[in-house]
């Protein structure tokens, strides 16, 4: 994703499916982290797709002690709240994962990622993979 704290639209092949994970392989600083303030999918028409029965299936890391940076803030619909990945008590290396359940099956044709809107930097996702299925991922 490109330098800057605006929404980033990503263009995906259409698929279908019901969970969707965002793996986080790098950062703009190149530091450890990962953070993302909103996701949204976008549909056939490229239309935001309705986020109600969202949920975060799983995150691999998430800060809960040095500040709220809870994975299910990423379905907030609040800008100023963000996932942040683990850092006060331990700052575990990418790749670092996020997943979403849906509720049900979808049509999917892009992503859009909101980078934390506080002004920092840290976590700000450059190389990702999205993944996209219609059963649950493995192990989760």
């Amino acid at each position: 994703m490109p330098p800057g704290d605006g929404w980033q639209t990503v263009k995906l092949t259409s698929t279908r499916g019901r969970y969707v994970c965002l793996e986080a392989l790098s950062t703009q600083k190149g530091d450890e982290f990962a953070t993302c303030a909103e996701l949204s999918l976008l549909g056939p028409e490229g239309k935001e797709l309705p986020r109600q029965g969202w949920r975060v299936l799983y995150a691999d890391s998430e800060e809960a002690e040095g500040e709220d940076g809870r994975a299910d803030n990423v379905l907030d619909q609040d800008p100023k709240t963000f996932w942040h990945t683990q850092w006060d008590a331990a700052k575990p290396k990418p790749p670092h994962q996020l997943a979403i359940d849906l509720g049900r099956e979808e049509t999917i044709t892009g992503l859009r990622y909101l980078p934390r809107q506080d002004g920092l930097p840290n976590g700000r996702i450059r190389e990702f993979r999205v993944y996209v299925s219609s059963t649950p991922f493995k192990g989760l």
